[in-house]
C-alpha cells in the first residue's frame, strides 16, 4: 500500500522516469496486489508498450471494482493500441456511463426531491453490467419515492440480470 501511494505521487507529478524505475524493480503483477498498484502498473506498462501486461493489470482492477473508470479508460487505450475496436468501445462506454453516474449523483444530492436522477443512475448502472448496483440504487430510491413505478420495477429485477436479458 505504501508503494502504491509512492507510485501515485510519481504518477500525479508526471515523473515517468521515477515511476518506470520503481515498477521495473517489482516482481510480476499479482491479482491480489492492491488495486492502485495494479492500475499504476497498467499505466506504466502501457507507457512502455507492454500492452498485454497493461491489459492484465487493468482487468485485475476491474474484476474487483467494475466501476473503476480510470481502469476502463486505461483498458480502452490498450485496446486501441492492440486494434480491438469492439472492446475499446465497451470500455469507453463504461467510462462515459460512470462519469454520467457521478454527475447524476451530484444532481440527486443537490436537487429537490425527484426520482429522475436515481432512475437514470440505476439505468446507467444496469447498462454497463452493474446489475447489483442498479438494484441498490432502485431500492434506495423506492424508500424515498415509494409510489414510483419505475423504481419499483427496477428494484424487483434480479441482481444478476444482465442488460441483454432485460431487453429480450
Amino acid at each position: 500500500r505504501v508503494l502504491s501511494a509512492w507510485l501515485a505521487v510519481h504518477h500525479e507529478t508526471v515523473d515517468w522516469p521515477a515511476l518506470v524505475t520503481c515498477v521495473r524493480q517489482l516482481p510480476p503483477p499479482q491479482e491480489e496486489d492492491p488495486w492502485l498498484l495494479l492500475r499504476l502498473r497498467g499505466q506504466v506498462h502501457f507507457h512502455e508498450g507492454a500492452y498485454e501486461t497493461a491489459a492484465d493489470c487493468f482487468r485485475c482492477v476491474l474484476a474487483r471494482d467494475p466501476a473503476n473508470a480510470e481502469s476502463h479508460v486505461g483498458l480502452a487505450r490498450v485496446c486501441q493500441a492492440l486494434n480491438r475496436p469492439e472492446e475499446r468501445s465497451r470500455h469507453l462506454a463504461a467510462a462515459q456511463a460512470l462519469a454520467r453516474i457521478q454527475n447524476r449523483l451530484g444532481w440527486a444530492a443537490g436537487q429537490d426531491a425527484a426520482a429522475a436522477p436515481l432512475i437514470e443512475i440505476a439505468e446507467l448502472s444496469r447498462g454497463i453490467g452493474l446489475a447489483k448496483e442498479c438494484r441498490a440504487v432502485a431500492e434506495a430510491g423506492r424508500r424515498a419515492f415509494p409510489d414510483d413505478g419505475t423504481l419499483r420495477k427496477m428494484a424487483e429485477r434480479p441482481a444478476t440480470e444482465s442488460p441483454k436479458e432485460h431487453s429480450e
